[in-house]
């Protein structure tokens, strides 16, 4: 919508305008460069974060300093910001898709954390990032207010796990991976998809892959 906008081509909802967008959208890993999802990941978000840090604020609306009122002495001040305080018009968008992906799930979703706090800190910016990370999904609802807020794809009611491409705002969504392998074509054996969803139950119960993992680490550590 945002490039349509730029564009000039007719929406009917309000668009803020952003003086560039910023975008992380493919994989852009690369055997012959020896680069990883991960790594190509991390190099355009740093030099997102290295554009955004350097780019001055966003200009005031053209037309501030006119029209001045008089002060009491006579001498003319400047208008205030017709925009003001509360409406600070964001000059740049940030897209991410997949933050936090193609690597491990923990560290990765700690890093995109911290990646989405820094770009947000920056002055004039918007962030907007798909993830099937649950920190990252669940960063907006945890206190203290974090400026960012959740939203999810609905699924259609057919329960099929299908998209129905409308945004639930203020929910957290669920990835349907299993949904998903079930409608491959030509379609995954059964007992694959079985064996699959016994193993994401155990996932959430005592004795995971974390704490597999953890038993792992301990016993090599002696």
């Amino acid at each position: 919508m945002q490039l349509f906008h730029h564009h000039d081509t007719p929406l009917p909802p309000r668009i803020d305008f952003f003086e560039s967008v910023l975008a992380k959208v493919k994989d852009g890993q690369s055997v012959t460069e020896g680069t990883s999802t991960f790594f190509s990941q991390m190099n355009s978000i740093s030099t997102m974060l290295e554009q955004v840090s350097s780019s001055a604020p966003p200009p005031k609306p053209a037309g501030a300093g006119k029209d001045a009122a008089l002060r009491d002495d006579g001498s003319r001040a400047p208008p205030p910001d017709p925009r003001g305080e509360e409406d600070r018009r964001p000059a740049r968008l940030v897209l991410l898709d997949e933050l936090g992906g193609g690597t491990e799930p923990a560290a990765g979703g700690a890093l995109g954390q911290a990646l989405l706090e820094r770009l947000a800190a920056a002055p004039g910016t918007r962030v907007v990032c798909t993830t099937h990370s649950d920190r990252i999904r669940s960063f907006p609802l945890r206190p203290p207010s974090s400026g960012f807020s959740c939203a999810s794809v609905r699924a259609r009611e057919a329960g099929d796990g299908r998209p129905s491409f409308r945004l639930g705002y203020g929910t957290v969504g669920e990835s349907y991976a299993l949904g998903a392998a079930e409608r491959c074509r030509p379609p995954l054996p059964r007992e694959v998809l079985a064996r699959a969803a016994e193993l994401a139950g155990e996932e959430h119960g005592e004795g995971g892959d974390a704490d597999v993992l953890a038993g792992m680490t301990e016993t090599r550590a002696r």
